[in-house]
């Protein structure tokens, strides 16, 4: 097992292994459902127990994230920051479709308007700064939706993170070590 710091804490299964979760994880909601979105396609092999842990997690980290959305916005966390909000949508699309029948859509309606009410001329989707981060994750969760109305502004913001590609030599061509970067 790996080292474990003072300030972990040490769990044990039902079938009596143990498992270490790091502090930092057990205050995050958000970091607890991007790892259980991460550990999803390794519970096909595990003990009964620590599938029924990340089904709890998965549960957990939602109903939080539809406590805390926005009622009026549609946002979750700094409505400056889309990225949040598309965050969660993602977690959304990452659940086992058996988790999300008791959940309400309105959640993903609610903040897919948001994503879409953040559109700029320029293509972007952002509040204000952290154009080419917040346009990524909003463009992510965009094009999980399936709603053609969202493709125009898909498009336009796919644009907008091209264009702040650096391109240093002949355009158009990967010439350059640093071609491509943002």
């Amino acid at each position: 097992m790996a080292q474990k710091l003072a300030t972990d804490q040490e769990h044990e299964n039902l079938n009596g292994s143990s498992f270490v979760t790091p502090k930092y994880l057990m205050r995050s909601p958000a970091a607890i459902i991007l790892t259980c979105l991460f550990l999803a396609p390794f519970t096909l092999g595990l003990d009964r127990s620590l599938q029924l842990e990340i089904q709890r997690s998965y549960e957990k980290g939602i109903d939080y994230l539809i406590a805390q959305q926005n009622a009026e916005t549609g946002a979750l966390g700094d409505p400056q920051l889309p990225a949040f909000t598309a965050l969660a949508i993602k977690s959304w699309h990452g659940m086992p479709e058996e988790l999300k029948e008791d959940k309400s859509p309105v959640f993903l309606d609610k903040g897919y308007d948001f994503l879409v009410s953040q559109a700029k001329r320029d293509g972007g989707i952002y509040g204000k700064g952290l154009a080419t981060y917040n346009t990524a994750l909003s463009l992510t969760a965009l094009s999980l939706s399936g709603d053609e109305a969202h493709l125009p502004i898909i498009q336009r913001a796919r644009r907008m993170l091209i264009n702040q590609q650096q391109d240093y030599d002949v355009r158009g061509e990967t010439d350059n070590l640093y071609d491509g970067g943002i």
